[in-house]
């Protein structure tokens, strides 16, 4: 159990305190969390500036801004998740060529994904549910991927696709469209239940 707190003299949005905290970290580029329980209120709740990999545990996270956020990737595949981002997004993985104002420019490949392979996840979302650069892929694995988000914002939002190849997803969109990309939207299984302000 760890507790304590962090200052980014350079970015303060990075900023932290926690306690009852436990981690169990492996490798190198990427992070795991597994059979583990994490617990914490800070601006944002676990961020990682590569890829990070969810495989188990029981998580709760109550952020400023984003609730999970993997740079690189972020990828769900168990667990019991429930996570409340209350200016910010739930699950975000932004990681794409930036343009001189901070703006996405281009997709870079590989990155910028948020993969769901399983776990059972509920997001309150302040701004957007689940956000990635790329795209979202929603599936099954080992056990069955229950999501339900609840924002303010968008329910989904990806800049190329959103994949639902499998899974239980209940979107409520408060303020805006429940699924939404300035690609395409494939629904190839699951069960969906949308409910939405806008589209």
């Amino acid at each position: 159990t760890v507790s304590g707190s962090y200052t980014d003299p350079q970015d303060p949005s990075r900023s932290f305190t926690f306690t009852g905290a436990q981690f169990d970290v492996q490798g190198t580029s990427s992070q795991y969390y597994e059979r583990k329980n994490y617990k914490g209120k800070f601006k944002n709740g676990i961020q990682c500036s590569n890829d990070l990999k969810i495989k188990n545990g029981d998580i709760t996270v109550e952020a400023e801004e984003n609730a999970i956020k993997g740079k690189g990737s972020l990828q769900i595949s168990g667990g019991t998740l429930n996570l409340t981002a209350k200016k910010g997004d739930g699950l975000e993985s932004d990681e794409c060529e930036e343009a001189q104002d901070g703006s996405c420019k281009n997709i870079v490949e590989g990155k910028g994904i948020v993969d769901i392979r399983g776990g059972n996840i509920t997001i309150k979302a302040g701004d957007d549910g689940i956000d990635a650069a790329n795209f979202i892929r929603v599936s099954d694995s080992t056990e069955t991927s229950t999501v339900k988000v609840t924002s303010s914002g968008k329910g989904l939002v990806a800049e190329k696709y959103i994949y639902v190849d499998g899974g239980k997803l209940d979107v409520k969109s408060e303020g805006d469209d429940a699924l939404h990309t300035h690609w395409q939207i494939y629904m190839n299984g699951g069960d969906v239940t949308i409910n939405a302000k806008d589209d």
